[in-house]
């Protein structure tokens, strides 16, 4: 089958994530091994649904909840149960049983869209069957080799130039990935997931340049520690970014390459992370990783429309990435939604004896950053705003600026903020005793140490020796006078500043000291630290009482904004105190000139390993406002490859698929109402799909179908001796049905339920729930969809007799549940089967034993009365054996089907993922 990679909708249909939830399995036999590994999301409607408290939702949670089928409100333990009743209807039906299944494995039966999809839409779709790690891998690498050195656009030298090397051994990963998540199970959430990362993380098997030449063939023995991180969640790496050289500064030039931005034709992506920043936002991989020293991270996010995010230095290792500064470096992540922020951080966020400063970690971090989503996060919320244009000579500079499109944006997030539920206070300016950098006077000493200890074989192992190699015709006597670079690097005269024995420049009076450098430096960023912490306290200063701030927010820098410009030196704040800064997409330029679409970002700052607190607050303003959407100069491509088919194993399925795809464009039907969207704006878009397509299948938005289903008995024999078994089928002509309760009802008298004989469609999970003179078979399909259709057995039970007479077997009541988990009630019921019961007969005297009717003291497993085909039970030599009387017939009525609702649709994150710390992890290679 062809697959289409197509364009998801605009504004309102490009939402964070999907409301589901994921097993570690695609298949229930993976599931059941006790060393499967599982994912577990610890949000609430997650935690309610983990019923047996094994940390995961799976078919023993559906058993315990068919176990209270039939439970309403007046009964005995009711509020023990009473929040799965999702729908509310008081009683716990097969509709409450089939969204519980949802958490389990979903497939919404829409075509996987590669533009801005997320970590959790692509999870939903390579645990459904519908997509692997081989289709995405290619289809990122289709996309850099088609934008990021191509000029096209016929607009010469519009390249992207993010990319510096590709991993050769990404699509073979990817494969392995995928086998191993048919067999064992995905790793975690990251499993299969293609990843960027900035050419200044070490990374096995493809150089780290830092983008100097002189190291082009520097491969480094070990990963960085950050980069083992994401590889044990089954991450990919799929390719080093490029970056302003040695990371000094913000224009995304190299020796090799110069960045450019993803929405302004040719102008400067930001830096020092441009590479990052350019090529997540142009949809080259799901998230990426960059460094932060005073903005690095921040900086080029803003440029491209994307979530960065500085962590509290001290969460996130250094170790095996080349530093600029310690005192302020960190990693982190890249990323176009919190969403996928929160499950990066989830996964790189460990303790690490290689950096000692993450000691401090391990009581500090959460169980998951993802839990801490939550789309009215900003509710009650007190937040501080910069607002003053100038501040005091001596402190930090422009505080907010004065670019008239970075201050209109600025006030229109305040005033959404205020929407949304926060109080905001204005705090004037933010006074820092310097912001002076450590880039300068330290980057010689710690860059000394990282190449000593990572530098690859034949590599210059100190700053001095790169130096040498940069300035081949350098003076010794005055290494400053007119020179030529070689060529090497692009930054000779900036490096050539910061290497020993050249003065450090320094406020300090400190010349060549670099102990006494840090002593002062070190000092200054705590008294920075400690007035931040009295802006959080609040003008009470004391913190936990009511006039606490939960964070403080301001504008960022900016370079296209109409009039230019800078809005000052915010970047440097969580810089020089070490405290957290997540900055996210407040809007764009609608200056009528060159910068005109330019993305500008707002960030938050909060207390120093609260983390969860700013995610919760920036995720609401994202979920509020989705000002992200992708750049028009990077659209879907159209049939660049189509990969050798890959094997997979479809959802509850015991047969390979052979699968292919196409990359194409669909016409998208956006619905007509505003987010937030209720389940009619989802009917009426489905609606809407389908008349503008004409197609009873699969559209760009859903499907609807309208079918009458018929229901009928059928039995494997008319009578039985006492002790013998009979099965009992359902039958029906449906059309996409998800799941399916039918309730049996017999004489106690004469037939008795054989337990755990219920059985019904392959790919999903069948339960009965007897009780006196009845049982219910209750059926859903897992999570996958579209549902059953056409004719289909539903469903078998075995009855055993055990008594004389006549024992009709009707269907009493039912209720089907289509695969938008829309019910519809048997309401025409009648359909019966009349078994009867007959007692052996005693052999004649003259009767041989091998003639004789011997009753069976269990049911019957493998005989002709189990055959599911319905063939009747051979009867024995003297019994008596009377025809199958059918009573009646049983037809529903009419109900309307709704294909599932898009993973682009704005209902927020219902249900949002979480991660379990795993302890079958791989084990690191050695690092030194």
């Amino acid at each position: 089958m062809k697959r289409q990679l197509r364009t998801r909708a605009a504004a309102g249909l490009s939402v964070a994530a999907i409301a589901l939830g994921l097993l570690a399995s695609t298949s229930a036999g993976a599931a059941d091994s006790a060393d499967t590994k599982l994912l577990v999301y610890p949000d609430a409607a997650r935690v309610a649904a983990d019923l047996t408290g094994d940390q995961r939702i799976w078919t023993d949670d559906l058993a315990e909840l068919t176990a209270a089928l039939g439970h309403t409100t007046g009964d005995s333990g009711w509020s023990d149960i009473a929040h799965l009743d999702t729908d509310a209807d008081g009683a716990i039906t097969a509709a409450d049983v089939a969204a519980l299944s949802q958490l389990i494995i979903y497939d919404d039966g829409d075509d996987f869209d590669l533009i801005e999809a997320t970590v959790l839409e692509i999870q939903s779709y390579m645990a459904a069957g519908t997509l692997t790690s081989v289709e995405l891998t290619q289809a990122y690498l289709d996309r850099i080799q088609a934008y990021d050195q191509a000029q096209y656009n016929d607009t010469a030298g519009t390249e992207l130039s993010s990319i510096l090397a590709v991993n050769p051994d990404a699509l073979t990963i990817a494969a392995e990935l995928d086998q191993e998540r048919a067999t064992t199970g995905p790793r975690g959430l990251l499993h299969g997931i293609p990843v960027i990362v900035k050419d200044n993380y070490n990374t096995v098997g493809m150089p780290t340049t830092m983008g100097c030449k002189c190291f082009e063939q520097n491969f480094s023995p070990d990963n960085a520690f950050l980069v083992e991180q994401l590889q044990a969640e089954g991450a990919i790496i799929l390719a080093k970014s490029n970056l302003a050289e040695f990371a000094f500064g913000t224009d995304g030039r190299s020796a090799m390459a110069t960045t450019t931005n993803a929405y302004i034709p040719g102008g400067a992506s930001g830096g020092s992370s441009a590479g990052t920043g350019a090529s997540i936002s142009a949809n080259f991989a799901v998230f990426g990783l960059g460094t932060d020293t005073g903005g690095s991270i921040r900086i080029p996010s803003s440029y491209n429309g994307l979530v960065g995010f500085r962590p509290t230095v001290g969460l996130l290792s250094r170790d095996g990435i080349a530093p600029l500064a310690l005192s302020q470096d960190t990693g982190g992540p890249m990323a176009r939604s919190v969403a996928d922020v929160a499950v990066a951080l989830d996964a790189m966020a460990a303790s690490d004896p290689n950096d000692a400063v993450t000691a401090q970690t391990d009581s500090l971090r959460p169980d998951s950053y993802i839990s801490s989503l939550d789309a009215n996060g900003l509710e009650g919320a007190r937040i501080g705003y910069v607002s003053a244009t100038r501040v005091p000579t001596g402190t930090n500079g422009s505080a907010t600026g004065t670019n008239a499109e970075v201050l209109r944006l600025y006030q229109q997030a305040q005033d959404d903020m205020e929407a949304a539920g926060a109080t905001l206070v204005d705090i004037g300016y933010i006074p820092l005793v310097t912001t002076t950098s450590g880039s300068t006077a330290e980057f010689a000493h710690d860059l000394d140490a990282y190449l000593a200890q990572y530098a690859g074989p034949g590599m210059p192992t100190s700053t001095a020796a790169v130096r040498d190699i940069i300035y081949p015709l350098r003076d010794p006597d005055d290494p400053t006078s007119g020179r030529v670079s070689s060529g090497l690097s692009v930054v000779y005269s900036s490096f050539n500043s910061r290497v020993a024995p050249y003065p450090i420049n320094t406020p300090y009076g400190v010349a060549n000291n670099y102990d006494e450098w840090m002593v002062a430096h070190n000092q200054e960023i705590t008294t920075n630290r400690a007035g931040i912490d009295a802006l959080l306290a609040g003008a009470d200063g004391v913190e936990g009482t009511a006039d606490d701030l939960d964070a403080i927010i301001e504008p960022p820098v900016t370079a296209f904004a109409a009039g230019g410009g800078s809005a000052g030196s915010n970047n440097r704040i969580s810089a020089l105190t070490g405290h957290p800064s997540l900055s996210v997409p407040m809007g764009y330029s609608e200056a009528a000139d060159a910068s005109a679409g330019a993305s500008i970002n707002v960030e938050f700052l909060g207390r120093r390993f609260d983390e969860p607190t700013l995610l919760k607050l920036a995720y609401a303003y994202e979920q509020a406002t989705q000002h992200r959407h992708a750049p028009e100069r990077y659209p879907a491509l159209t049939g660049t490859s189509t990969p050798a088919p890959v094997s997979t194993m479809a959802a509850g399925s015991s047969e390979p698929v052979e699968e292919n795809y196409i990359i194409d464009e669909m016409t998208v039907i956006e619905p007509t109402a505003d987010p937030p969207y209720t389940a009619a704006d989802v009917a009426a878009a489905a609606k809407q799909a389908k008349a503008s397509t004409g197609s009873s299948g699969r559209s760009s938005i859903g499907t609807l179908a309208a079918t009458a289903t018929s229901v009928a008995l059928s039995a494997s024999a008319g009578s039985a001796q006492v002790g013998e078994t009979v099965t009992v089928t359902a039958t029906g002509t449906v059309s996409d049905l998800y799941a399916y309760s039918l309730t049996l009802s017999y004489d106690p008298a004469v037939l008795e339920y054989v337990a755990d004989s219920a059985t019904g469609p392959s790919g999903g999970f069948t339960q009965a729930q007897p009780g006196s003179g009845a049982v219910t078979l209750l059926h859903t399909r897992l999570g996958t969809s579209p549902g059953l259709e056409g004719s289909q057995q539903l469903g078998t039970a075995k009855f055993k007799v055990i008594g004389v007479g006549a024992s009709p077997v009707s269907t009493t009541s039912g209720q089907l549940i289509d695969a938008a988990l829309a019910p519809a009630a048997l309401t025409s019921l009648g359909s019966a089967v009349a078994i009867q019961g007959v007692a052996p007969i005693a052999p004649s005297p003259s009767a041989s034993p091998s003639t004789s009717a011997t009753p069976s003291a269990s049911p019957t497993v493998g005989g002709p009365s189990d055959d599911p085909s319905g063939s009747s039970v051979t009867p024995s030599a003297t019994s008596t054996k009377k025809a199958l009387a059918v009573t009646g017939s049983n037809t529903s009525p009419n109900f309307l089907v709704l294909a599932a609702a898009l993973a682009g649709l704005g209902l927020g994150l219902t249900a949002m993922f979480g991660r379990r710390r795993f302890t079958n992890k791989l084990v690191p290679a050695h690092r030194r």
